[in-house]
């Protein structure tokens, strides 16, 4: 009779032991794109700059550039009109960025919306960063081939 409660509380831990064996197959959990989307939606206030590069010719008929560089205050409104799409909207500029979650991790964001010309370089380039793991900041950088660059330089005042 003891062997075979013995018996029986040896096969009782061998089945449980078994069931809490560790798996080799990894899960990977995917980031929900409306939870990442919602979270960065908001009014963001700070400053925006930029270059603009002008071509003219002068009274002698001479070719030159003039560069004009600005820095004013703004606020940026993002928006999601839908799951796959941030807007951002400035006082000088509004772009739409597609989402993915490939591009967000836990503690950056980083959405790229640009198109490129036959010769390879980029007619307009805009990056979105968020970093959401201090105080949400975010960067957008516009890039307009080489003749105006604008950086709205923000964080999150409202949501």
């Amino acid at each position: 009779m003891i062997v075979k409660r013995l018996l029986a509380y040896v096969l009782l831990i061998s089945v449980f032991c078994y069931s809490c064996k560790k798996s080799n197959n990894a899960t990977v959990t995917s980031l929900t794109t409306a939870a990442n989307i919602d979270s960065l939606v908001g009014y963001y206030q700070g400053t925006t700059s930029g270059d603009s590069v002008y071509d003219y010719t002068d009274s002698l008929g001479n070719k030159a550039q003039w560069v004009h560089s600005f820095s004013v205050p703004d606020t940026l409104i993002v928006t999601s009109p839908d799951t796959a799409t941030i807007l951002v909207t400035s006082k000088y500029y509004s772009v739409s960025f597609p989402y993915g979650d490939s591009l967000t991790f836990a503690y950056v964001t980083n959405l790229q919306n640009g198109l490129a010309i036959d010769n390879g370089y980029f007619q307009y380039n805009a990056v979105m960063t968020d970093t959401t793991d201090g105080p949400n900041h975010m960067i957008v950088n516009l890039e307009f081939s080489y003749t105006k660059n604008v950086i709205s330089n923000v964080t999150l005042y409202q949501r």
